[in-house]
């Protein structure tokens, strides 16, 4: 993040063996921090993001099938999913389809947790923006802020998205939930929390419902206003970008596994 001009730039600093020690040592006094929770409350958080994490692998194996042909990819001896389409589709559904049992099967409480540890990334993506300005610091004509909202060129389009997404996943949670917990549900969270929001099964139930409407009714009007005001300027600079993208892996693997990159060849 701190490459990418979206976290402070001593978060970068590395040691003469190219260690971030800076980093490290954050990240210890953090995770000292939080093994004073319950096991539990930690699960509660983390476990969820990880998973919408992979669901986000499948949407950039597909985006990477597309732009870089497996040919080109093979030729460079990088790693490609077997099976061709029907291997994409059958690993791909499988991930999907475990990830979201997963997000679910753990039950209401935490997946409200999870639910609302995503909009805390969220919070923290845009505040980053704000104050870091993002890749705009590199290249300020490939990746330009939009001066009405401080955020990147197409950011807006992004987070409406996220929210769209997030509240289909809250909308299907709660039909879900009332089905996989219907029968035992009432009586084992009045039980397990006797007081507050998680031991009311159906309130839960009834915050993801509608949740998840306004969510999918919110990230629709973003996305819509993101491509009303954005969407010409993003035409035009998706080659560049992509241009970009290329010159990255260049410098990775020293070749572009695309046959349209010529130049970087």
């Amino acid at each position: 993040m701190a490459d990418d001009h979206m976290f402070p730039k001593i978060m970068k600093k590395v040691d003469k063996r190219g260690i971030p020690t800076v980093s490290i040592i954050l990240l210890a006094v953090f995770t000292i921090i939080t093994c004073q929770f319950d096991f539990a409350t930690l699960v509660m958080a983390t476990t969820p993001i990880q998973l919408y994490l992979y669901l986000m692998l499948i949407a950039c194996v597909v985006k990477v099938r597309r732009r870089y042909p497996i040919e080109e990819r093979k030729k460079m001896g990088l790693t490609v999913m077997p099976g061709g389409k029907i291997g994409l589709l059958v690993l791909g559904a499988c991930v999907f389809f475990i990830c979201m049992f997963a997000i679910y099967a753990n039950g209401a409480d935490y997946f409200i947790t999870g639910f609302t540890v995503l909009f805390v990334g969220l919070v923290a993506y845009i505040l980053c923006k704000w104050i870091y300005k993002g890749r705009a610091l590199e290249d300020p004509e490939i990746y330009p802020l939009n001066p009405k909202t401080k955020l990147g060129l197409g950011d807006l389009i992004d987070i409406g998205v996220y929210i769209f997404l997030t509240g289909a996943i809250a909308l299907v949670g709660s039909i879900f939930l009332y089905f996989y917990e219907g029968s035992y549900g009432v009586t084992y969270y009045l039980q397990e929390y006797q007081t507050g929001l998680f031991s009311d099964f159906y309130g839960m139930l009834n915050i993801c419902k509608w949740m998840g409407l306004l969510l999918i009714a919110v990230g629709i009007v973003i996305i819509f206003v993101g491509r009303k005001t954005e969407g010409v300027s993003l035409s035009r600079l998706k080659k560049q970008r992509n241009n970009k993208l290329d010159e990255r892996i260049l410098e990775l693997h020293g070749n572009v596994p695309r046959k349209l990159a010529k130049k970087f060849q």
